[in-house]
């Protein structure tokens, strides 16, 4: 039997499973006797119930049995592709890690609860990432990207309400804000000042 992660799912298939048997009560009492009839009715009630069984099993093993942020962190923090090592520290590129390190605390991937600042497309604004605790088998649909482009105040103001709204840490909520911080400032035009000549003096 092929696992049942939905419950509609479980539900197309009870009622696949009652169908056969209120055709065969229905056959049953046209062609045999009603002691026959109850055994078939006693033996398709009891396949129904052990389906249930087995489909509720499926449903709550497939739901608590996932690998632990330790657990993945034991297995990445050394064979990781996004790991870049300079200056005899190892740093990690993967998305949502606002710090750049490879550690457990900062790592993008490995938890239910992530935020990432990036900046915008256009290079205006920027951009948060966040990971939704709902959906996490579907990769492509768990995260919700909120552009901002506003002024730089308005912006971090912003980036701060998303951040203690959705209940992150602390200390993700300050590294996001720096990390937004540094990204508006980067993206300031550069004004090229110039340098002030003395004029020649005449004899």
């Amino acid at each position: 039997m092929h696992l049942i992660n939905e419950p509609s799912s479980l539900f197309h298939h009870l009622f696949l499973s009652v169908c056969p048997l209120l055709v065969c009560c229905s056959t049953g009492m046209i062609r045999c006797g009603a002691s026959r009839c109850r055994r078939l009715i006693y033996s398709y009630v009891f396949m129904a119930a052990g389906f249930l069984v087995n489909s509720y099993e499926c449903i709550f093993f497939s739901r608590c049995l996932k690998m632990s942020a330790h657990l993945q962190w034991m297995v990445i923090r050394n064979c990781s592709s996004f790991l870049v090592k300079r200056n005899h520290r190892i740093f990690s590129t993967e998305p949502n890690n606002l710090k750049a390190r490879n550690s457990f605390r900062y790592n993008g991937l490995i938890h239910k609860k992530t935020v990432g600042v990036e900046p915008a497309a256009d290079g205006k604004g920027v951009i948060v990432v966040l990971k939704k605790r709902a959906g996490q088998r579907k990769p492509a649909t768990s995260y919700e990207k909120i552009t901002i482009n506003k002024n730089s105040r308005s912006t971090l103001s912003s980036v701060r309400h998303i951040i203690r709204k959705n209940n992150y840490r602390k200390d993700l909520r300050m590294a996001a804000l720096r990390r937004a911080s540094a990204i508006l400032k980067s993206q300031k035009p550069v004004v090229v000042k110039k340098k002030r000549t003395r004029a020649a003096k005449t004899a």
